[in-house]
């Protein structure tokens, strides 16, 4: 009952550790064979016990102390061969003998690993292996302690490879250094089966034959494994899985061994091996999706990868067909290849590589499209999977907003268009902005109009869609169409004033001055209406996010994009009427200004067209000389009425 807690059981092997301490500081001559033996397996049981608690320091100094007794009693009479006189009695005690000092040996060598001391380590493993090799009275029991010391050395070497992630802190060297003593024992206890006379034994040979074959299949596969994830050493691996495909087990012949030659195939660069074993992966019945997706993705890592994979991603998908977890990761790994491709084509100073680069890029692109367009059953599936489709689709659309942000059009176009064709209804409207904005960077003013419509249809009324479709007709020159969406934009459902204030900007830039003044006016208006009432201050909050989105993405002209659309941005600052105001003013008396000027080249131009006529002295061709004048006041004076209307509508505002 004591030991429930961690503090009493820590007591009581302070108890026990205290009891050896002094048991063995009494003289070995006080102390019968039989005691002293008793006295080394009380200090076992007592470090088995520190182990327990994760006190391995402890652990290790009290089997030094039973170390030094075992060699002193135990080891030596069997060296010496006190023991091998051939009675029954006899041999049954060496076996006890050779045993314990086996145990000790071993335990110590873990204790020494668990504290990373590794030349004590290897010495306790060497002291183990002798026990189990040189010290059995027998073939029968050195076999069998040679099989337990293997299947513990791999037991523990799996324990912390799988501990590895956690911050294991036993060396990879020792772990490497116990799994190549545990092949080689196998390797000895497999060679002393059947050595031992005896009907019972040779009965249990085949047994014994097939847990050795079994163990030794596993010891390869952890070898295959720790040499290339950890040590790095693809030459190695190979030799083990071709050690484990001539073993008759099943580990033999499990995908896992064609995945670890895959992987060292690559990592050499033997890429047509590395092939042949993609293959036999993908079409083994007991290959699972996880283990695909790792061939996938380490051929998408591999130089000159395309070759290769296209022919395996065949199979793969066609083994798992209409699976959107499997076609959403590949997507993601290629995209993410494809984009570190792109970065090194941009770094590289090497024109060959930068050029393999660049076509690398483009071959992953066009892989991951093409699988799209295939994958028949796919919206179904996805239908099925939200998450999937979810992630699919942020995928697709992230890569597409990458290659807008880069200028590059025509990509963006066809990822974007890839999102539109797989996500969900509810977000088709979103979609079809950005591809109109993508026809739109591209001077494809059609095709940017009809996917403003096709925007409508899945989000009618939205502001953004507008907007694009008043920039679309201010680049075509339609005044009167300008007019009629600025118009539109109030029927919107979340129309605020911040597309009317980019509406004004991109008009003023293009110099389409009834527009921006239309657009400042319905401004105006509308921040009337909420000083007259401030629920309307709020306006909607996407609204103007989106806002900011279409102004970061088209800029503020109407040649090209700017910038880029973020993910996260907030909303613009409210407008104040004064600035309103005072722009519209300033908007007015420019054009005014320009009038006037203009009236001012008239008269310069009919006095040019007049001074003939003079010079003649015809009197009546020069009053027939058409007046430009006369057109360039009237337009002025058109201008100053304006002006002085707007002005007075100012004035009251400012009282």
């Amino acid at each position: 009952g004591l030991c429930n807690s961690t503090a009493a059981a820590e007591q009581i092997a302070w108890l026990r550790h205290t009891a050896c301490s002094m048991l063995l500081d009494v003289p070995q001559a006080l102390l019968q064979e039989g005691q002293q033996l008793q006295l080394v397996r009380f200090c076992l049981k007592t470090s088995e016990a520190w182990g327990a608690l994760d006190r391995w320091e402890q652990s290790e100094l009290l089997l030094a102390s039973a170390a030094r007794l075992v060699t002193a009693t135990c080891s030596t009479a069997l060296a010496e061969g006190h023991l091998q006189q051939g009675t029954r009695l006899l041999a049954s005690k060496a076996e006890e003998y050779c045993l314990l000092v086996y145990e000790v040996h071993l335990a110590r060598y873990t204790a020494a690993c668990k504290t990373n001391q590794q030349e004590l380590a290897r010495e306790e493993l060497m002291l183990a292996r002798a026990a189990a090799e040189d010290l059995a009275p027998s073939t029968h029991s050195s076999s069998m302690m040679s099989y337990k010391l293997a299947r513990h050395l791999h037991a523990q070497a799996m324990h912390e490879l799988e501990s590895t992630t956690a911050g294991a802190a036993i060396s990879m060297e020792l772990v490497q250094d116990a799994l190549k003593a545990a092949y080689d024992l196998v390797l000895r206890a497999k060679s002393l089966v059947g050595e031992d006379e005896g009907t019972e034994l040779a009965a249990a040979s085949a047994d014994r034959i097939k847990n050795l074959l079994q163990l030794e299949a596993k010891i390869l596969l952890a070898l295959a494994y720790l040499q290339l994830q950890i040590a790095q050493d693809p030459a190695s691996c190979l030799k083990c899985t071709e050690a484990l495909r001539q073993l008759e087990t099943a580990e033999g012949n499990h995908p896992v061994v064609s995945l670890l030659a895959f992987k060292a195939f690559v990592d050499l660069g033997m890429m047509e091996e590395a092939e042949k074993e993609a293959t036999g992966i993908a079409v083994s019945d007991s290959t699972s999706r996880e283990m695909c997706l790792v061939v996938l993705t380490k051929l998408l890592q591999a130089p000159g990868r395309t070759a290769q994979l296209k022919p395996v991603l065949q199979l793969v998908l066609g083994h798992f067909p209409a699976d959107p977890e499997l076609l959403t990761s590949f997507t993601e790994t290629a995209l993410a290849a494809a984009t570190a491709a792109s970065a090194a084509a941009a770094q590289s100073i090497d024109a060959a590589e930068c050029q393999q680069q660049r076509q690398s890029c483009q071959d992953l692109r066009q892989l991951v499209l093409e699988q799209l367009e295939g994958a028949g059953d796919i919206k179904t599936a996805l239908a099925e999977a939200p998450a999937q489709q979810e992630q699919l689709c942020d995928v697709l659309y992230q890569y597409g907003l990458a290659c807008f942000t880069a200028k590059d059009f025509n990509t963006a176009v066809k990822f974007f268009s890839a999102t539109y064709s797989v996500c969900e209804d509810r977000v088709k409207g979103r979609v079809a902005r950005v591809l109109a904005m993508c026809h739109l960077g591209q001077q494809q003013l059609d095709k940017a109009k009809s996917f403003c419509g096709l925007s409508d249809t899945y989000e009618p009324g939205v502001i953004a869609t507008s907007f694009i479709r008043f920039k679309v007709l201010l680049l075509e020159g339609n005044e009167p169409g300008v007019l009629d969406e600025l118009k539109h934009m109030i029927t919107c459902k979340d129309y605020c004033h911040d597309m009317l204030w980019f509406a004004f900007k991109e008009a003023n830039t293009v110099h389409a001055r009834i527009a921006a003044e239309a657009a400042l006016e319905q401004l105006h208006n509308l921040l009337m209406r909420q000083a007259h009432n401030p629920d309307q201050h709020a306006s909607t909050a996407a609204a103007a996010v989106e806002a900011a989105v279409v102004e970061c993405t088209l800029g503020t002209n109407s040649s090209s994009s700017n910038g880029a659309p973020v993910r996260k941005i907030t909303a613009t600052p409210a407008i104040a009427e004064c600035v309103v105001l005072r722009v519209w003013v300033k908007l007015l008396l420019d054009d005014l200004t320009q009038r006037i000027n203009a009236v001012a080249a008239a008269r310069k131009a009919d006095e040019a067209a007049v001074a003939p006529a003079a010079a003649a002295h015809d009197p009546g061709a020069a009053q027939q000389q058409p007046s430009a004048t006369a057109a360039a006041v009237a337009a002025a004076c058109q201008s100053l009425a304006h002006f002085s209307e707007v002005l007075s509508r100012v004035s009251m505002r400012v009282r």
